[in-house]
């Protein structure tokens, strides 16, 4: 009796915790990590910021991709239906760094809160979860396209998961 209820323990174990792991998108493959940040790559999630505490939902697509290098942009269709141009670089362990360099659209209306460049990110993949923070210490101004030193950053905070 004690060695059946030990094989049902040890095959819930088994069940539960090695079976998802060999279908899961990061599964080693003769050593080698399957890579999630590729080409065409969306991600959606949340961006937080504080001081106005705001939340908006962002998408992120990596349109290229060279070596540990990667461009895409991001949308937030509530901050004016604005895309930025990001720029990137994967460090290894699922650690990457990015900036959001260029606005390509916004949409501007009195007083709305809108997108800028200028934010630098530091974030992690954790299997298909991508978390991290950033601040914006300066920005450029859209209509003058002159650099904005802010007196306190404003602190970010993101959590995007893959999509596609």
């Amino acid at each position: 009796m004690r060695f059946i209820v030990f094989s049902y323990i040890l095959s819930f174990i088994f069940l539960e915790f090695a079976l998802p792991q060999l279908f899961s998108p990061l599964v080693l493959l003769a050593g080698e990590e399957v890579d999630l940040f590729k080409v065409n790559s969306v991600w959606h999630g949340t961006m937080a910021q504080a001081n106005p505490m705001l939340s908006y939902p962002v998408i992120l697509s990596i349109k290229k991709r060279k070596d540990n290098a990667f461009e895409g942009v991001t949308w937030y269709p509530t901050l004016g239906n604005g895309l930025i141009l990001v720029m990137g670089r994967i460090e290894g362990k699922g650690n990457l760094t990015f900036s959001e360099d260029k606005v390509l659209y916004a949409e501007v209306y009195d007083n709305d809160q809108t997108v800028v460049a200028g934010p630098k990110y530091t974030a992690k993949l954790e299997n298909t979860v991508l978390k991290g923070t950033g601040e914006v210490r300066e920005y450029i101004d859209q209509n003058t396209q002159k650099k904005i030193k802010l007196s306190e950053p404003v602190k970010l905070a993101f959590s995007l998961k893959l999509i596609k």
